[in-house]
């Protein structure tokens, strides 16, 4: 009963509260982290709560022992997360972060920054692990620094690199997990530079690709389309052009809203940080841009934020924990 009515209302700190002394009087680890979480982000957090935590993440695997499947992945993604303009991106991935960024360059990385792929570097070995559970089965390549000291981000291409800050460690603490798993569930949807473009620019790339396949679409008046389809039109390969067609023709009949996706897939994004990570409030401090202890008027104004504390108080997203192997032990 009290998931059902923290699935309408999430922001119910009372609710969940109820919820976390049930899963503590069931010995229900997974569920107790998962509440107690909630109530750091809705203002309930004390010492006691907060060392609770740091001792459940102990219990916690640091590493996902499995390959996540077609299934699994789809179901991490947010409902509203699918269709052929998701599948474009896919399709798509190289030609959007080299029009789009972030870009290896821009990150101010270079060999000097690149992690031998030889030695079994920890850091490599951690984020192999990660990339292997969300299907990347080829070669990636892996730098250490970058403009922040605790950043991850994603390059997309036919090798794709990630990039760490220079204060990341292995094993990775929860923040770390967090930021990784989101960068690696993005690079393999081609989504990576959903976390720093807005949704007309998003629904730009759209426009634009469709009509690099001669498949007419007018822009509806967003400013930066013109900047965007010339980005896409010098980076676009042949392969990518002739792969893309008949997902555009499906973009067109659909009618679906690029800009209401991109919104979806930001969503997805967080569902795969907080699944990672096992406290919601570090995903919340991160999205909002406020530290933990500041969250609760910020989450109850923030329909992304209600979302995500949605997912978490349900049992759909404990399974999937269960099913990467990062439950609570």
């Amino acid at each position: 009963v009290l998931l059902t009515k923290l699935a309408q209302d999430p922001c119910d700190a009372d609710r969940v509260e109820r919820l976390s002394k049930i899963a503590q009087s069931e010995q229900d680890a997974p569920l107790r982290q998962a509440t107690l979480g909630s109530l750091v982000s809705l203002g309930r957090s004390n010492a006691t709560i907060s060392t609770e935590l740091k001792k459940l993440d102990t219990r916690a695997a640091t590493r996902p022992q499995i390959v996540l499947h077609a299934k699994a992945m789809a179901e991490i993604a947010d409902p509203d997360d699918g269709g052929p303009v998701a599948e474009l991106f896919v399709l798509m991935a190289e030609t959007v972060s080299l029009a789009l960024g972030p870009t290896l360059g821009a990150l101010n990385v270079g060999k000097k920054e690149r992690v031998d792929s030889r030695g079994g570097h920890p850091l490599r070995v951690a984020v192999a692990e990660w990339m292997g559970a969300v299907g990347f089965e080829g070669d990636f390549e892996l730098y250490v620094g970058g403009p922040e000291t605790h950043g991850v981000h994603g390059v997309g291409g036919e090798v794709p690199a990630i990039i760490l800050g220079s204060a990341i460690t292995a094993p990775f603490d929860a923040t770390a997990r967090s930021a990784v798993a989101r960068t690696v569930f993005a690079l393999r949807r081609g989504i990576t530079s959903l976390r720093t473009r807005d949704e007309n620019t998003i629904a730009s790339v759209v426009i634009a690709a469709c009509n690099e396949v001669d498949i007419k679409i007018a822009n509806p008046g967003y400013a930066v389309y013109n900047e965007i389809q010339r980005a896409v039109h010098k980076e676009i390969s042949r392969k990518v052009r002739k792969s893309i067609g008949e997902t555009c023709s499906r973009v067109v009949t659909s009618k679906q809203d690029a800009r209401a996706w991109s919104t979806a897939a930001r969503r997805s994004l967080d569902r795969m940080a907080v699944i990672a990570a096992g406290d919601v409030s570090i995903v919340l401090s991160d999205v909002l841009g406020t530290p933990r202890d500041q969250l609760s008027s910020t989450v109850r104004e923030s329909e992304r934020a209600r979302r995500l504390l949605s997912f978490v108080l349900s049992r759909n997203y404990l399974e999937l924990r269960k099913k990467l192997g990062m439950g609570v032990r």
